[in-house]
């Protein structure tokens, strides 16, 4: 029996393929095939909004294992440009404002700063 899956935030047609079988496919059947033709799609590529219904046709086949892992949102199968640069960015940020010298938490210990702070 066919289903409905709705579109999230930033998903591609690959990504809602994954996320709502669990799997691209097997060598005998190819659930990205199966769920474009379902959807009248002819491209691998096609934009899609969130908030958009896409048919999740018949005869495609699912890896419940994967599915329960990709339940939490967002599960994406890739990063686009912007998004990584954004993450990099914050990873450089936290790096930066690291400000003890050790490893554990020390009120009595140096800070990079040189100063001495207190509660």
């Amino acid at each position: 029996m066919s289903s409905i899956y709705i579109v999230k935030q930033g998903e591609s047609i690959w990504d809602v393929t994954q996320n709502s079988t669990g799997t691209l496919g097997s060598t005998t059947v190819n659930n990205l095939d199966l769920i474009l033709e379902a959807n009248g799609f002819t491209d691998w590529t096609p934009v899609l909004t969130a908030g958009q219904a896409i048919t999740i046709p018949d005869g495609v086949i699912f890896d419940l294992n994967a599915q329960r892992q990709l339940a939490i949102y967002p599960s994406v199968n890739n990063l686009s440009n912007f998004i990584l640069n954004l993450i990099e960015t914050l990873f450089a940020a936290l790096e930066g404002l690291w400000i003890l010298t050790t490893t554990f938490w020390n009120d009595n210990a140096p800070w990079k700063d040189n100063k001495v702070w207190t509660d």
